[in-house]
């Protein structure tokens, strides 16, 4: 991973899909260092094989898929990250799809994804989480 990390934010906009979220240095250093142990732990002693929905992998393998060819912006926004819209979760009305970070260079380009559906969905508000108990007495 870089020495600087920079974090984005893919969401649903048609017009400008990429949001970068600003880092302070420490946390930058930080995420730095957790993305490149993940990616450690996610490849190193796995055997790798060739994609096919057929089959089901176990925890010592992982698929691959040979130049699959991602959107031009995630490149664009790797590559040269400043132009890009700042995120502002005050006034943001998209939905968050992934957030993604990575090293986009002439032999080296590697994005790491951490995407967000229905069950894992980032949004705005309040989340309540809790447990009822009995109000039973002894």
């Amino acid at each position: 991973m870089p020495n600087k990390t920079n974090l984005f934010a893919l969401v649903e906009d048609d017009q400008a899909s990429i949001r970068r979220i600003p880092l302070k240095a420490d946390i930058g250093a930080e995420l730095t260092q957790f993305f490149a142990s993940q990616q450690s732990d996610f490849v190193e002693n796995k055997q790798q094989i060739t994609f096919s929905g057929s089959y089901n992998v176990g925890s010592d393998k992982i698929f691959t898929i040979t130049d699959y060819p991602l959107p031009d912006v995630i490149g664009s926004a790797l590559s040269n990250p400043l132009p890009c819209q700042l995120l502002n979760l005050n006034n943001e009305t998209h939905r968050i799809k992934a957030l993604f970070t990575g090293i986009w260079s002439n032999n080296n380009n590697i994005v790491n994804f951490q995407i967000f559906d229905s069950g894992k969905l980032l949004s705005k508000g309040w989340t309540l989480i809790g447990a009822i108990g009995s109000n039973e007495r002894d």
